[in-house]
C-alpha cells in the first residue's frame, strides 16, 4: 500500500518504535525475496512453503507482508488486487460497526491470496474469516450459502463482492445481520 491508501485507514499520528523497525526490515527482506508476491506474468502461484531451508515460512513474516495488524485473528479476503477509495471507506465503516479496525484484521486481496499455498489459513490460524466475492482457493470448499456462518475450525462467512454490497441496500442488510451473528452483536 502507498501512503494515500494508508491514510484512509490510519486516522491517528504514526510513530515508529525501534522494535517495530526491525519487524519492518524483516518484512521488506521477505517482500524483496518475492515469496508472497504475485508472479509478474501471473502464470503460476507461488508456494509459500518452499522458503529456502525451512518447510514453512514464519507466520510473523506472512503477517508483516500483508495489510493489517491481525490483533483479533480476523482475516478479510476481498475480490481483486486492490480496493478503490470508496470501497476502502465502505470496508472501514463495516469494520467500525463491529468494533474492529485495520490493526485487528489481516486484509488480503484475492489476487495475492490465490497465489499463496493452500495451507496459508492453517498457518495463520484465524478465529474468523470473511470472504467478499469470488476467490480461487481451496477455502471455497467451505462455501455453502452466502451470508451463512460456518464453523470449520474457524468461523467463515462468504459474502458478495464489496463493490456489489456497497451499491445494494438489501445486500448491506444481509451483511449486517450476518456480521451481528459473527461478532455476537445485539443491536
Amino acid at each position: 500500500m502507498n501512503l494515500d491508501n494508508l491514510s484512509l485507514f490510519l486516522t491517528d499520528d504514526l510513530v515508529v518504535i525501534r522494535d517495530e523497525m526491525a519487524q519492518f526490515q524483516l518484512a521488506q527482506r521477505f517482500k524483496n525475496n518475492n515469496l508472497l508476491a504475485v508472479n509478474d506474468n501471473d502464470s503460476q502461484g507461488i508456494d509459500i512453503s518452499k522458503e529456502a531451508g525451512t518447510s514453512q515460512p514464519d507466520i510473523n513474516e506472512i503477517i508483516a507482508s500483508l495489510a493489517g495488524g491481525y490483533e483479533k485473528g480476523i482475516v478479510i479476503i476481498y475480490e481483486g488486487a486492490t480496493l478503490e477509495k470508496d470501497v476502502q471507506e465502505f470496508l472501514m465503516k463495516i469494520l467500525g460497526a463491529v468494533n474492529c479496525s485495520l490493526k485487528d484484521i489481516l486484509l488480503i486481496g484475492a489476487d495475492q491470496f490465490e497465489n499463496m499455498d493452500a495451507s496459508v489459513l492453517e498457518l495463520l490460524n484465524p478465529q474468523k474469516v470473511i470472504i467478499f466475492g469470488l476467490v480461487h482457493h481451496p477455502v471455497m470448499q467451505y462455501k455453502v450459502d452466502l451470508y451463512k456462518i460456518r464453523d470449520v475450525g474457524f468461523e467463515v462467512l462468504f459474502a458478495n463482492d464489496l463493490i456489489e454490497i456497497s451499491m445494494n441496500v438489501p445486500l448491506k442488510k444481509l451483511l449486517w445481520t450476518s456480521l451481528q451473528n459473527l461478532f455476537h452483536i445485539n443491536k
